[in-house]
């Protein structure tokens, strides 16, 4: 399913939504993001992001970590 433009699009609609305070729909854009480009660490920072603001702790590390792991050189 390799496709980086409806990663990065969905990357964009994610960070709509959670502006907009619609954490769910966030969440569901960061993980298609994800599916679309393998490897892409992006989405997994802000997937966390929303997995926390929704109290999804557990959720949350797993995709910090999957982040951490794909870029271990991230400055925040």
């Amino acid at each position: 399913m390799w496709d980086p433009l409806r990663a990065e699009r969905d990357l964009q609609v994610g960070l709509y939504y959670m502006h907009k305070g619609d954490v769910d729909a966030a969440i569901d854009r960061f993980q298609d993001a994800a599916l679309a480009k393998p490897g892409y660490a992006i989405p997994f920072r802000f997937l966390g992001e929303a997995q926390e603001k929704k109290g999804l702790k557990r959720d949350a590390i797993q995709s910090y970590t999957r982040y951490l792991d794909l870029y271990p050189q991230a400055e925040d």
